[in-house]
This record gives structure tokens, sequence and C-alpha cells, in this order.
């Protein structure tokens, strides 16, 4: 099985400017999980990509402000650490893990030839400067509408994960005249001085809907953030 890589999910310098442009790039199903795509846009392109829409995303915000942000990796000394959850039939993807991403995790059960396996990915960023987090995360579903006919499954809510402030938003949008489902929960929290960003994001194959909002589910209960 082949991981997805959910976007452009962002080069290095722009960690929050992801536009879920590549999720289609996992279109060869037959290719093993050894093969993880693990390019990244460069970071123009990709805030390029996430400005194209309408709406106002955590991309456009940390430029319009202003605000230095740093890309966090789980090996980075001092950071706070994020440990995603396995849910019953997935797997955590290891060495696999885009060095773009935080973590990741892929769907390890029965995969119809014609898709990818679903994944989620988790990104973390560090945000320095004078952040507002209500209005950061008034723009959290941005980019995730700003997606070529992008559906939502329900409204997007604000909510909770490990008691820190959160949104969640899903729903359906065409690529290459196929429609895929795409799942986004930001979380945002303080450590040290700093803002940080946590974007936890899952796409699959809209036939894949129910495999994909289960994992979220669990992800969102049980995921451990220590600051």
């Amino acid at each position: 099985m082949r991981l997805s890589a959910i976007t452009g999910l962002v080069a290095a310098a722009t960690a929050l400017s992801v536009v879920l442009a590549g999720c289609d790039s996992g279109s060869d199903a037959s290719a093993s999980s050894d093969n993880v795509t693990t390019a990244a846009p460069t970071a123009a392109d990709a805030g390029n990509k996430a400005a194209d829409g309408p709406n106002p995303t955590i991309a456009s915000y940390i430029k319009d402000h202003k605000i230095t942000e740093q890309q966090v990796h789980r090996t980075d000394p001092g950071e706070p650490k994020v440990d995603l959850p396995k849910p019953d039939g997935w797997r955590a993807t290891g060495d696999d893990n885009p060095p773009w991403a935080y973590d990741s995790i892929i769907y390890n059960g029965p995969v119809d030839a014609t898709n990818y396996a679903p994944s989620v990915v988790a990104l973390l960023s560090k945000l320095t400067g004078d952040v507002d987090a209500k209005a950061l995360m008034a723009t959290a579903p941005g980019e995730i509408q700003n997606l070529p006919g992008f559906t939502p499954s329900g409204p997007g809510t604000e909510t909770k994960v490990r008691d820190y402030p959160a949104y969640r938003i899903a729903g359906t949008w065409v690529s290459d005249g196929k429609t895929k489902f795409v799942a986004q929960q930001t979380v945002i929290f303080p450590s040290d001085g700093a803002t940080y960003v946590l974007q936890l994001n899952a796409d699959g194959a809209a036939d894949q809907t129910p495999i994909i909002q289960a994992a979220t589910d669990v992800v969102a209960r049980q995921v451990k953030i220590t600051p």
C-alpha cells in the first residue's frame, strides 16, 4: 500500500501551507508502502496554492501578520511531543514517514485495487510573534474550503482535543475528476512562550469515508500532546 501525499503537505519553511493538492498521488495502489511519496512543493508553491481560494487560511494569517514559523520534527530537542494512536487496522509509517510530516499512520486493511490506502498525517509548527490564537483558529477551515469542488459533510465545528481548542472540518472534493474525502483537525496550544499548531490531515477515496471517519474519531480522542 502507498501513503498518499495528503496535500502538497508543506515545504519545510511553510509547514502549515497545506493545500491537499496531492491527494491523488497515491493512485497507483499496486505500489508498496516502501514507495511512500515524500516530495513536497517549494515554500513559494505551497503558499501560492493555499492562497488560491477566497477563504483566508492559516498560511495567509502567518504571512499577513509577519509571524515566524518553524516546522517541528519528532526528533527536535526541547519541543512538544505528539503521539498518534494506532486505531485497529492502522499502523505507523515508521521510516516511511515523509520528511515534511511530524508523524503519520496508514490503513493496513484491504484496499480496492483502484484506491490508495487512507492515511492520517500530523504536522506541527511553532509560531513566534504577535499571534492571536482565536483569530488564527478562525482561518483553520480555509484551506479545506478552498479545495476544488469541496462539499462539507457537515458544518465545521469548534471542539477540544486534549483540552486544547481545536477545529474540525471534513467533506469531499474533486481532483482530476475523482471524488475524494478529506478530514482535518487543527489544534492550537501554547508552550514555552510560543504558539503551536498541530494539524491532523486524513484523506482517501470517497468510498473509504467510513474508514477515515472512524480513525479520525480515535485520533481525536487518544492523541497525546505533551507541551
